[in-house]
């Protein structure tokens, strides 16, 4: 009888938490900012930026699904690294791509590779830059596009926290190298910005990861602690409170 009371509580458990939402588990992460990043000056009387990007208009991206999209963090980037201080001359930024894409890879085990919880994703972030700089005094009219990737494996059923962290650190680490490489063509294939003026340190990656726990891993604590609840519940109901208190007669 206890037994048959256990399981079906157990079993209505199960299947309350499987039907949850993960978003239980999400930390609201803050958006990436380049406000005190250090500002470069460039030999050029203007600075457009363009961008012919929009997070999420095509099926394969899914870059509005996460709080700074590449879009967003690359504007913010230009608009702050950036500051024109020449006499004459046009730099124009066109973003032409910022994207994530997203890939399930099957497990290597046969067995596993049929089922979807058990496949890792492969995630690819996608950033092509054009640069054109135009109308610069003794100098020749000079542009140069540079695609940059980098990639990131994400571990079997984490939970959409650990996910959206993992994701903006990677695009945090790849706007460093982007500024990195973008300094360096600036300076010494376009000679717009001096050697004096190049920063000394790397952007810095603010992001940190939470614990890398999955969702089947938080399933799993929680209906310990409730089997642990349920049993105890059960054993009051059917046998009532087994706590006595024995009276002791000091007179003896």
């Amino acid at each position: 009888m206890i037994r048959n009371i256990a399981l079906v509580s157990l079993s209505t458990l199960a299947l309350t938490a499987c039907i949850s939402t993960p978003d239980d588990h999400i930390a609201t992460l803050p958006e990436i900012n380049y406000n005190t990043l250090d500002v470069i000056p460039v030999d050029v009387s203007r600075i457009e930026i363009d961008t012919q990007t929009q997070p999420g208009a095509q099926a394969w991206d899914i870059s509005n699904s996460v709080t700074t999209s590449p879009d967003t963090a690359m504007r913010r980037y230009l608009q702050q690294r950036y500051k024109a201080n020449g006499q004459n001359g046009v730099l124009k930024f066109n973003l032409e791509k910022a994207e994530i894409t997203s890939q399930s890879v099957p497990n290597k085990n046969k067995i596993l590779s049929f089922i979807s919880l058990a496949n890792v994703t492969d995630y690819t972030m996608t950033i092509v830059v054009n640069i054109d700089s135009a109308y610069h005094s003794g100098q020749p009219d000079y542009n140069t596009s540079t695609r940059f990737v980098r990639k990131t494996r994400m571990p079997v059923d984490v939970t959409l926290a650990y996910r959206e962290a993992r994701l903006q650190k990677t695009l945090e680490e790849m706007v460093r190298d982007i500024d990195d490489a973008m300094i360096t063509t600036l300076s010494n294939k376009f000679n717009l910005i001096s050697h004096n003026n190049i920063p000394k340190k790397n952007i810095a990656v603010h992001t940190e990861l939470p614990k890398h726990e999955g969702e089947l891993d938080i399933f799993i604590d929680e209906v310990k602690g409730n089997a642990s609840k349920i049993k105890q519940s059960v054993k009051n109901n059917v046998f009532g409170d087994t706590t006595s208190v024995v009276p002791t007669d000091y007179n003896h």
